[in-house]
């Protein structure tokens, strides 16, 4: 869906979110539209927003709140629903949206939390505990966790990319201080079996790989002949360390990334994957190498078989994506040094490469309706103002004329990618946030919404953060037709997190650990629910009891 309006008029946001500057658009191409979701209704009241009255009227028992305080770390976002890890109580808090209200339930949980982490799917919680050797699932829907017993104490834990795996190693730095590990060991969690199973996590000992882990990660499901294939590859100074868990077992390997006649050793800084048959394709950048190496490991023979060669890319690059399917396969890279941008064939070598009006070295990638390539590229860190749209898929026919330039109102801080649009921030307290519409190639900048902090789609409206010294704003701009509010509290938050099918929560340290203003419907006219976890903690108390 395109808006006619984005670049039109004056945003009259309550409170200051106000006047907003346009940038003349480029010709209309055929971008990334979008799609039809639902606008959220507005005249869902919040009620009250004493805790007391939210979990059904009378008074906080002060003495059961501070007996059971202190436990409630900072909440996370899973699955719609806020989780706080309550020590003191042994137990997981959640926070659901219930119609206009706050249902308030809990999970059990009688270990620490030392690593948390949010799984692939976005659906569970997954945390650890070190020294007693655990690893949970927390599952707000469900209501419940699920447990299994772990063979070694490590230290950080890596979710795989669809939620049904994760790995768990040893950090270079990492080790328990009371603890004798080995850095070259992984373990592979099905996170689809239960703990019953006896077989689950696998761990396997990568001997050879003489330097600590600096980062783990899982590939995709590998399908070859004789059944499914997880590839687990760890990277350090000057190799790369895989182990491969199939039906059969768990085979290791480690690969020297020292190029010929060189001896410094590659550490890679960003990784991108892809499986082809029953291979699996890394390509990594490393900021002391001016190529691509690329890593083939084939996992369907009797043994792990590998091959590395090395793309030329262009000088220091700092981003690389990977576009296209089969032998229409390409690598692009932004290289700094020589501002530039790079079109890599992995089968031949090949390249085209493209000098770029402006400086850039990241990469966000989307796809128009046609379903063609295209990449936003931006100077992180506030460095520059100016953007440039390539569709990739053009590059190597069209080289330049592939490449789109636009400039912001302010240097760009961060893009984030939204439903349909990308979010950007700025370092600036009266232009926080502009939005670029790819569809029409415009951007809207927005004045008012303070030094922004978070930015959330939710249906129809965008949701801002703001911070003015110790005071939070949150703003919403309907983006049919820019219309806006906002609302400042105080004290603010330091997080914006995503609440239920409609609003948002911002959070922030409060009495008990954690305190929480929650927008239920997303309607800011009226009143948030106001929790704070040394008295959300006496209320569930409370509810105990009776």
């Amino acid at each position: 869906m395109s808006h006619p309006h984005l670049n039109s008029g004056f945003v009259g946001l309550s409170e200051a979110v106000g006047q907003f500057k346009t940038v003349r658009p480029l010709p209309r191409r055929h971008l990334l539209a979008r799609g039809g979701a639902s606008s959220v209704s507005r005249r869902l009241l919040l009620g009250t927003a004493l805790v007391s009255l939210v979990f059904g009227g009378g008074c906080v028992d002060q003495d059961a709140a501070f007996r059971r305080a202190g436990g409630n770390a900072a909440p996370q976002e899973v699955g719609g629903s806020i989780i706080a890890h309550d020590s003191a109580g042994q137990r997981f808090v959640v926070l659901s949206a219930a119609g206009e209200g706050v249902k308030p339930t809990f999970v059990p949980w009688a270990h620490k939390a030392e690593r948390t982490s949010l799984a692939g799917d976005g659906k569970r919680l997954l945390v650890m505990d070190q020294a007693d050797r655990v690893l949970g699932a927390i599952d707000p829907a469900a209501g419940k966790a699920e447990t299994w017993a772990l063979p070694s104490e490590f230290t950080t834990l890596t979710p795989g990319p669809d939620g049904q795996f994760a790995v768990m190693w040893h950090a270079d730095g990492g080790a328990l201080a009371t603890s004798l590990v080995n850095p070259s060991e992984v373990g592979l969690i099905d996170l689809t079996k239960p703990a019953a199973d006896k077989d689950n996590p696998r761990v396997a000992t990568i001997t050879g790989l003489s330097r600590p882990p600096k980062r783990v990660q899982i590939s995709p499901t590998i399908a070859a002949g004789d059944g499914s294939h997880r590839v687990v590859w760890v990277e350090s100074v000057s190799m790369i360390g895989l182990a491969d868990f199939g039906p059969g077992g768990v085979r290791t390997l480690v690969v020297p990334l020292t190029p010929p006649e060189s001896e410094v050793g590659i550490l890679p800084t960003k990784t991108v994957v892809s499986v082809q048959g029953a291979t699996l394709h890394l390509y990594l950048i490393a900021s002391n190498s001016n190529d691509v190496v690329h890593l083939s490991v084939a996992v369907g023979g009797d043994k792990l078989s590998t091959s590395i060669d090395q793309l030329a890319s262009g000088k220091v690059p700092t981003d690389l994506i990977l576009f296209g399917e089969g032998d229409k396969q390409r690598i692009a890279t932004l290289n700094q040094a020589s501002k530039e941008i790079a079109v890599l064939d992995p089968s031949t070598g090949a390249g085209t490469y493209v000098t770029l009006a402006h400086s850039a070295n990241r990469f966000v990638t989307f796809k128009d309706e046609q379903q063609a390539p295209w990449a936003l590229l931006w100077a992180e860190g506030g460095a520059s103002p100016w953007l440039q749209l390539v569709a990739l898929d053009r590059v190597e026919k069209k080289k330049g004329k592939a490449v789109d330039v636009l400039k912001a109102e302010l240097a760009v801080r961060e893009v984030i990618r939204l439903d349909g649009y990308f979010g950007l921030r700025h370092n600036s307290t009266v232009t926080g946030v502009s939005l670029l519409q790819p569809s029409t190639t415009k951007l809207t900048s927005f004045a008012g919404t303070g030094l922004v902090r978070g930015l959330r789609m939710r249906g129809d409206s965008l949701f801002i953060h703001g911070q003015f010294g110790a005071t939070s704003r949150v703003s919403r701009i309907e983006l049919s037709d820019l219309h806006g509010s906002s609302v400042a509290m105080s004290p603010g938050g330091d997080k914006m997190l995503e609440f239920g099918d409609a609003g948002v929560a911002i959070t922030g340290q409060g009495l008990g650990g954690f305190r929480a203003a929650i927008f239920v419907s997303g309607d800011l006219t009226t009143k948030p629910i106001w929790l704070e976890g040394l008295f959300l903690t006496g209320l569930l108390d409370r509810k105990e009891d009776n």
